[in-house]
Protein backbone atom coordinates (compact mmCIF):
# COMPACT_ATOMS: atom_id res chain seq x y z
CA UNK A 1 0.00 0.00 0.00
CA UNK A 2 1.40 3.45 -1.44
CA UNK A 3 2.07 5.86 1.86
CA UNK A 4 -0.06 8.11 -0.08
CA UNK A 5 -2.53 5.46 -1.14
CA UNK A 6 -5.19 4.92 1.20
CA UNK A 7 -7.60 7.71 2.46
CA UNK A 8 -6.95 8.30 6.06
CA UNK A 9 -9.94 7.68 8.30
CA UNK A 10 -9.79 10.07 11.05
CA UNK A 11 -9.52 13.90 11.18
CA UNK A 12 -5.87 14.14 12.74
CA UNK A 13 -4.67 11.88 9.93
CA UNK A 14 -6.37 14.84 7.58
CA UNK A 15 -5.34 17.94 9.09
CA UNK A 16 -1.57 16.34 9.29
CA UNK A 17 -1.69 15.69 5.00
CA UNK A 18 -0.26 19.20 4.44
CA UNK A 19 2.70 19.05 7.18
CA UNK A 20 5.84 17.67 6.74
CA UNK A 21 6.88 14.13 7.21
CA UNK A 22 8.33 14.23 10.23
CA UNK A 23 5.55 15.97 11.92
CA UNK A 24 2.84 13.52 10.43
CA UNK A 25 4.61 10.66 12.02
CA UNK A 26 5.36 13.20 15.41
CA UNK A 27 1.65 13.43 15.59
CA UNK A 28 0.90 9.85 14.51
CA UNK A 29 3.42 8.71 17.37
CA UNK A 30 1.46 11.11 20.24
CA UNK A 31 -1.98 9.81 18.73
CA UNK A 32 -0.95 5.91 19.44
CA UNK A 33 0.64 6.97 22.98
CA UNK A 34 -2.66 8.60 23.62
CA UNK A 35 -4.67 5.87 22.57
CA UNK A 36 -2.26 3.76 25.38
CA UNK A 37 -3.06 6.24 28.25
CA UNK A 38 -6.96 5.97 27.37
CA UNK A 39 -6.82 2.56 27.04
CA UNK A 40 -5.13 2.23 30.14
CA UNK A 41 -7.47 4.72 32.08
CA UNK A 42 -10.07 2.77 30.97
CA UNK A 43 -8.59 -0.46 32.38
CA UNK A 44 -8.91 -2.24 28.70
CA UNK A 45 -7.50 -5.38 28.00
CA UNK A 46 -4.60 -4.32 25.78
CA UNK A 47 -4.22 -8.29 24.17
CA UNK A 48 -7.45 -6.79 21.79
CA UNK A 49 -7.95 -3.84 19.84
CA UNK A 50 -11.03 -2.02 20.59
CA UNK A 51 -13.84 -1.10 18.43
CA UNK A 52 -15.30 3.04 18.33
CA UNK A 53 -16.82 5.31 16.36
CA UNK A 54 -17.92 3.70 13.35
CA UNK A 55 -15.86 5.42 10.32
CA UNK A 56 -16.15 5.34 5.97
CA UNK A 57 -14.06 2.22 5.04
CA UNK A 58 -10.67 2.74 2.64
CA UNK A 59 -11.93 3.71 -0.88
CA UNK A 60 -10.20 0.84 -2.44
CA UNK A 61 -12.17 -1.62 -0.01
CA UNK A 62 -15.70 -0.07 -0.79
CA UNK A 63 -14.66 -0.23 -4.92
CA UNK A 64 -13.60 -3.44 -4.55
CA UNK A 65 -17.01 -4.58 -2.27
CA UNK A 66 -18.92 -3.35 -5.67
CA UNK A 67 -17.86 -5.61 -7.69
CA UNK A 68 -16.47 -8.51 -5.16
CA UNK A 69 -19.33 -8.33 -2.41
CA UNK A 70 -18.91 -12.20 -1.19
CA UNK A 71 -15.19 -10.63 -0.05
CA UNK A 72 -17.50 -7.94 1.88
CA UNK A 73 -19.63 -10.19 3.71
CA UNK A 74 -18.99 -13.48 6.01
CA UNK A 75 -19.98 -16.57 4.77
CA UNK A 76 -23.32 -17.35 4.05
CA UNK A 77 -23.22 -20.39 6.39
CA UNK A 78 -21.71 -18.27 8.93
CA UNK A 79 -24.10 -16.19 11.48
CA UNK A 80 -22.78 -13.04 13.15
CA UNK A 81 -22.09 -13.49 16.86
CA UNK A 82 -24.46 -11.81 18.63
CA UNK A 83 -23.78 -8.26 20.08
CA UNK A 84 -22.14 -7.95 23.74
CA UNK A 85 -24.06 -6.31 26.28
CA UNK A 86 -21.87 -3.45 28.51
CA UNK A 87 -20.27 -6.25 30.42
CA UNK A 88 -18.66 -7.31 27.03
CA UNK A 89 -15.19 -5.87 26.08
CA UNK A 90 -15.89 -5.57 22.08
CA UNK A 91 -17.29 -8.96 22.04
CA UNK A 92 -14.39 -11.02 23.47
CA UNK A 93 -16.04 -12.39 25.98
CA UNK A 94 -18.37 -13.88 23.24
CA UNK A 95 -15.74 -16.23 22.13
CA UNK A 96 -17.34 -19.74 21.29
CA UNK A 97 -15.77 -23.02 20.62
CA UNK A 98 -13.74 -23.22 17.32
CA UNK A 99 -15.19 -26.11 14.71
CA UNK A 100 -15.38 -29.44 16.00
CA UNK A 101 -12.10 -31.60 15.36
CA UNK A 102 -13.16 -34.27 13.02
CA UNK A 103 -14.81 -33.50 9.97
CA UNK A 104 -15.65 -35.85 7.38
CA UNK A 105 -15.86 -35.81 3.26
CA UNK A 106 -17.78 -38.05 1.18
CA UNK A 107 -16.49 -40.23 -1.47
CA UNK A 108 -18.48 -42.12 -3.76
CA UNK A 109 -17.76 -45.87 -4.43
CA UNK A 110 -21.14 -47.87 -5.86
CA UNK A 111 -24.66 -47.06 -7.09
CA UNK A 112 -25.50 -49.25 -3.94
CA UNK A 113 -27.52 -48.70 -1.00
CA UNK A 114 -25.30 -47.18 1.60
CA UNK A 115 -24.49 -48.69 4.53
CA UNK A 116 -24.30 -46.33 8.13
CA UNK A 117 -20.66 -45.98 9.29
CA UNK A 118 -19.71 -48.42 11.76
CA UNK A 119 -19.96 -46.41 14.95
CA UNK A 120 -16.78 -46.56 15.38
CA UNK A 121 -16.15 -43.67 13.17
CA UNK A 122 -19.58 -42.12 13.54
CA UNK A 123 -19.27 -38.52 15.30
CA UNK A 124 -22.23 -37.35 17.55
CA UNK A 125 -22.27 -34.09 14.90
CA UNK A 126 -23.05 -36.23 11.92
CA UNK A 127 -25.96 -38.15 13.85
CA UNK A 128 -28.39 -35.95 12.07
CA UNK A 129 -27.09 -35.52 8.47
CA UNK A 130 -26.22 -39.44 8.00
CA UNK A 131 -30.03 -39.70 6.98
CA UNK A 132 -30.24 -37.48 4.45
CA UNK A 133 -26.96 -40.21 3.00
CA UNK A 134 -29.82 -43.44 2.85
CA UNK A 135 -30.91 -42.23 -0.28
CA UNK A 136 -27.37 -41.31 -2.29
CA UNK A 137 -25.52 -43.73 -3.79
CA UNK A 138 -23.00 -45.80 -1.59
CA UNK A 139 -20.38 -43.56 -0.19
CA UNK A 140 -17.70 -43.66 2.33
CA UNK A 141 -16.84 -41.79 5.09
CA UNK A 142 -13.00 -40.35 4.95
CA UNK A 143 -11.37 -38.20 7.81
CA UNK A 144 -10.36 -34.59 5.94
CA UNK A 145 -7.76 -32.32 7.34
CA UNK A 146 -8.84 -31.67 11.37
CA UNK A 147 -10.70 -28.77 11.97
CA UNK A 148 -9.25 -27.15 15.46
CA UNK A 149 -10.23 -26.39 18.50
CA UNK A 150 -7.25 -25.33 20.89
CA UNK A 151 -6.05 -21.71 19.52
CA UNK A 152 -2.54 -23.05 20.10
CA UNK A 153 -2.92 -25.32 17.26
CA UNK A 154 -4.46 -22.54 15.37
CA UNK A 155 -2.12 -20.24 15.63
CA UNK A 156 0.11 -22.60 14.65
CA UNK A 157 -2.11 -22.86 11.38
CA UNK A 158 -1.75 -18.93 11.41
CA UNK A 159 1.47 -18.80 11.42
CA UNK A 160 2.00 -21.33 8.42
CA UNK A 161 -0.74 -19.30 6.42
CA UNK A 162 0.81 -16.29 7.54
CA UNK A 163 4.66 -17.54 5.45
CA UNK A 164 3.06 -19.61 3.06
CA UNK A 165 1.39 -16.18 1.51
CA UNK A 166 4.59 -13.85 2.58
CA UNK A 167 6.51 -16.24 0.82
CA UNK A 168 4.99 -16.49 -2.66
CA UNK A 169 3.50 -13.32 -3.44
CA UNK A 170 6.19 -10.41 -4.74
CA UNK A 171 4.77 -7.33 -2.70
CA UNK A 172 4.70 -4.56 -5.57
CA UNK A 173 2.83 -0.84 -4.82
CA UNK A 174 -0.38 -0.70 -6.64
CA UNK A 175 0.91 1.82 -8.99
CA UNK A 176 2.96 -0.35 -10.74
CA UNK A 177 0.56 -3.04 -10.84
CA UNK A 178 -2.87 -1.03 -12.04
CA UNK A 179 -1.20 2.20 -12.70
CA UNK A 180 -3.48 3.63 -9.94
CA UNK A 181 -3.67 4.04 -6.41
CA UNK A 182 -5.43 1.88 -3.92
CA UNK A 183 -6.83 -1.23 -5.58
CA UNK A 184 -7.71 -3.67 -2.93
CA UNK A 185 -8.03 -7.69 -4.21
CA UNK A 186 -6.43 -11.10 -3.08
CA UNK A 187 -2.90 -11.72 -4.10
CA UNK A 188 -3.36 -15.26 -4.85
CA UNK A 189 -0.36 -16.99 -4.02
CA UNK A 190 -0.15 -19.01 -7.25
CA UNK A 191 2.91 -18.15 -9.96
CA UNK A 192 3.51 -14.62 -11.32
CA UNK A 193 1.16 -13.64 -7.72
CA UNK A 194 1.87 -9.80 -6.66
CA UNK A 195 0.19 -7.43 -4.38
CA UNK A 196 0.37 -4.86 -1.66
CA UNK A 197 -0.24 -5.00 2.28
CA UNK A 198 -3.94 -4.95 1.56
CA UNK A 199 -3.98 -7.81 -0.68
CA UNK A 200 -1.88 -10.20 1.23
CA UNK A 201 -3.87 -9.29 4.04
CA UNK A 202 -7.39 -10.38 1.93
CA UNK A 203 -5.46 -13.27 0.50
CA UNK A 204 -4.70 -14.44 4.57
CA UNK A 205 -8.34 -14.44 5.49
CA UNK A 206 -9.67 -16.12 2.30
CA UNK A 207 -6.92 -19.14 3.11
CA UNK A 208 -7.39 -18.93 6.62
CA UNK A 209 -11.49 -19.43 6.14
CA UNK A 210 -11.05 -21.81 3.66
CA UNK A 211 -9.13 -23.83 6.58
CA UNK A 212 -12.18 -23.77 8.92
CA UNK A 213 -11.55 -20.63 10.74
CA UNK A 214 -14.49 -18.53 11.88
CA UNK A 215 -14.19 -15.22 9.35
CA UNK A 216 -16.56 -13.54 12.33
CA UNK A 217 -12.99 -13.63 13.63
CA UNK A 218 -10.52 -12.35 11.17
CA UNK A 219 -10.53 -8.44 10.35
CA UNK A 220 -8.39 -6.06 8.43
CA UNK A 221 -6.68 -2.97 10.50
CA UNK A 222 -5.17 0.31 8.70
CA UNK A 223 -1.91 1.26 11.01
CA UNK A 224 1.17 3.29 10.58
CA UNK A 225 4.47 3.45 12.21
CA UNK A 226 7.52 5.18 11.17
CA UNK A 227 9.53 2.30 9.77
CA UNK A 228 6.40 1.45 7.13
CA UNK A 229 4.23 4.23 6.88
CA UNK A 230 0.41 3.77 6.37
CA UNK A 231 0.42 -0.36 6.18
CA UNK A 232 -2.56 -2.72 6.63
CA UNK A 233 -2.75 -5.88 8.41
CA UNK A 234 -4.82 -8.96 9.35
CA UNK A 235 -5.84 -9.89 12.74
CA UNK A 236 -7.17 -12.94 14.01
CA UNK A 237 -9.57 -12.34 17.61
CA UNK A 238 -8.25 -15.51 19.80
CA UNK A 239 -8.97 -16.05 22.95
CA UNK A 240 -5.92 -15.12 24.75
CA UNK A 241 -5.99 -11.87 22.29
CA UNK A 242 -5.62 -10.86 18.77
CA UNK A 243 -3.17 -11.92 16.47
CA UNK A 244 -1.51 -9.45 13.80
CA UNK A 245 -0.50 -11.40 10.23
CA UNK A 246 1.58 -8.77 8.57
CA UNK A 247 3.07 -9.19 5.13
CA UNK A 248 6.13 -7.23 6.58
CA UNK A 249 6.89 -9.40 9.65
CA UNK A 250 7.41 -13.32 9.16
CA UNK A 251 6.22 -14.18 12.50
CA UNK A 252 2.49 -13.46 13.95
CA UNK A 253 2.79 -10.93 17.17
CA UNK A 254 0.39 -10.34 19.67
CA UNK A 255 -1.37 -6.88 18.65
CA UNK A 256 0.45 -5.23 21.79
CA UNK A 257 3.95 -5.84 20.78
CA UNK A 258 3.75 -4.49 16.78
CA UNK A 259 4.24 -1.11 17.42
CA UNK A 260 1.57 0.19 15.72
CA UNK A 261 -0.96 3.23 16.05
CA UNK A 262 -4.16 2.03 14.77
CA UNK A 263 -6.27 4.28 12.36
CA UNK A 264 -9.10 1.86 11.33
CA UNK A 265 -10.52 -1.67 12.29
CA UNK A 266 -12.95 -3.44 9.70
CA UNK A 267 -15.77 -4.99 12.40
CA UNK A 268 -15.09 -8.89 11.99
CA UNK A 269 -18.47 -9.93 12.33
CA UNK A 270 -20.23 -7.08 9.68
CA UNK A 271 -16.76 -7.00 7.38
CA UNK A 272 -18.69 -4.13 5.67
CA UNK A 273 -18.29 -1.49 8.24
CA UNK A 274 -15.16 -0.11 9.45
CA UNK A 275 -14.64 1.66 13.05
CA UNK A 276 -12.15 3.74 14.92
CA UNK A 277 -9.99 2.36 17.27
CA UNK A 278 -11.24 2.88 20.95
Amino acid sequence: MRKTGLTLLMAVATACAAQPAQAREVDLRAQARDADLRAQARGADTRFLHFGAETEPPRGYTAMCQTQPDLCRLPTEEKPEAPGGDGCADFACLMTPLPSPTMFRIEVTSQAKMQPPPPAIRPAALVQVIPLFRAMPSVRMMPSAPMLTDDHLWLERIARINAHVNRHVKQVEDLQSYGSDDVWRPAGTGPGATGDCEDLALEKRQELIAAGFPASRLFIAIAFRQETGLHAVLVARLADGDRVLDSGNAFVRPVAQTGYAWLSLQRPETPDRWFYPA
